[in-house]
């Protein structure tokens, strides 16, 4: 009994602190990707690789479908790299454009071949950056 006391006596500290180690976790893993995309855009190594699986999601009422790719592309020495568990987002009208056996355009880390990214954009970015939000002047 005198430990779940002290635990609910506690709770009202744990609850923010896990939430608080939540959003700083995030916050690290999201610079880390930032800086890995921006070392691959600063030595690029342009590649088209191949295309082994997709595997869409339920499109959404706005036309948004997200993919999970698999695909796999010759490194410089030759050997296969393959790529696992990409995921990103399309419209759902261009959804036969990723079948298996197509190739897609993707950039490498010169120096690393292995660190790579997708070089077409996730769609939900595209729209963000281009909606305008309420309070917001309207574009001229």
């Amino acid at each position: 009994m005198e430990i779940s006391t002290l635990i609910l006596k506690s709770l009202h500290f744990l609850l923010p602190a896990g939430f608080v180690a939540i959003i700083i976790h995030i916050i690290i893993k999201d610079k880390k990707a930032e800086k890995k995309k921006k070392a691959i855009l600063n030595d690029p190594l342009y590649i088209d690789a191949e295309l082994l699986n997709v595997i869409p999601g339920t499109p959404s009422q706005d036309g948004i479908v997200n993919i999970r790719l698999k695909y796999q592309y010759p490194l410089p020495n030759g050997e296969m790299m393959i790529q696992d568990n990409v995921l990103t987002a399309i419209e759902t009208m261009d959804l036969f454009k990723f079948q298996k056996g197509v190739s897609i355009p993707i950039i490498c880390l010169k120096s690393d071949p292995r660190q790579n990214m997708l070089k077409m954009r996730n769609i939900l970015e595209v729209r963000l950056e281009n909606h305008r939000w309420p309070w917001q002047k309207k574009k001229q």
